[in-house]
């Protein structure tokens, strides 16, 4: 009697521990206890890295940021050699004056012949009148009506002749412009706000048109990118709303949204989840957050929860808790 009632002790036991290991992966599976409706993951925060190139190049004549500093949209980041841009600009404003002068004496030169080859086409027809009444030679009338034709192919020719000056100096003009641009690139300027990630070129180095003198990491805005198991993603669209607790960042979240999910499933990374879970078919999925507090550092463990059911209120507590 005694040993069926142990044996039935060691029976429930035994039940009952599978059903607590149950609930358990249950639990985990869910987030720890987190409602239906809250999908709970982690990650590591990637903030977007610009690269600041030289459009023109030129040499290096000083870098105004060391790696580590924090810099402004429109701060001043390098300062390039512009000497021999200036060169140019004065050669081409030269080049514009003449053109521009040019011109100035072809419309001249246009107004004189439109002048002239009026009073030839009036003396031509007054040369026509006489001549039916044969008070002058067909001589005359012929000279006169040489004369207006020769007038007016100059006025031809130099109305061409205007054409072709005010394009080369659209040209000069063209030109200087260029060349001021070239100028206003000298100078390089930060397309973001962000953190000097690194410098690649030095003072007095060379920097050719395009090549990449700093790396910055923005901080506005970072990407977190967690791995979801298929079944929670099935219920994930871009869009939803996120929130997302930085590591060692008590009382406070980041507000943020599904950016995008992954068209195809993979196995877990394995700088992710424990070994026992790599094997795991997963779907990556990239939330977008400000960052105007700079509370997500590049590269920082976070947590965050996503919620499919806008009708689920958030938990009051942090993932994993």
């Amino acid at each position: 009697m005694r040993q069926g009632l142990g044996i039935g002790l060691v029976v429930l036991v035994v039940l009952a521990g599978i059903a607590a290991f149950g609930w358990w992966m249950y639990e985990r599976a869910r987030g720890d206890g987190i409602p239906e409706g809250i999908i709970v993951a982690s990650g590591r925060v990637e903030a977007r890295e610009t690269r600041v190139a030289a459009a023109a190049g030129g040499r290096v004549l000083q870098v105004l940021v060391e790696e580590g500093d924090v810099v402004q949209e429109g701060d001043v980041l390098v300062e390039l050699d512009r000497r021999s841009v200036e060169a140019g600009i004065a050669a081409a404003e030269a080049a514009y004056a003449a053109a521009r002068a040019n011109v100035t004496a072809t419309q001249g030169r246009i107004a004189a012949l439109e002048s002239q080859a009026d009073l030839a086409r009036t003396e031509a027809e007054r040369s026509r009148r006489l001549l039916a009444r044969d008070a002058v030679s067909r001589q005359t009338v012929d000279l006169a009506e040489s004369t207006r034709a020769q007038l007016e192919n100059e006025m031809e020719a130099a109305r061409a002749g205007l054409d072709l000056a005010r394009r080369q100096a659209d040209a000069a003009r063209a030109e200087i412009r260029a060349i001021e641009v070239r100028l206003s690139e000298a100078t390089v300027h930060s397309p973001v706000s962000g953190v000097v990630q690194s410098k690649l070129l030095r003072q007095g180095e060379m920097a050719a048109p395009g090549m990449t003198l700093l790396r910055l990491l923005e901080r506005d805005e970072v990407t977190l990118r967690v791995y979801l198991p298929i079944a929670s993603a099935q219920r994930v669209r871009p869009g939803m709303e996120a929130r997302a607790y930085v590591e060692g960042i008590e009382g406070t979240h980041v507000p943020g949204a599904v950016e995008r999910l992954s068209e195809e499933a993979e196995f877990t990374p394995r700088d992710v989840h424990m070994p026992d879970d790599r094997t795991t078919l997963v779907i990556a999925a990239s939330l977008r957050f400000p960052n105007l507090d700079g509370l997500l550092k590049n590269g920082f463990p976070a947590d965050v929860f996503i919620r499919w059911d806008p009708a689920v209120p958030w938990p009051g507590r942090r993932p994993w808790q």
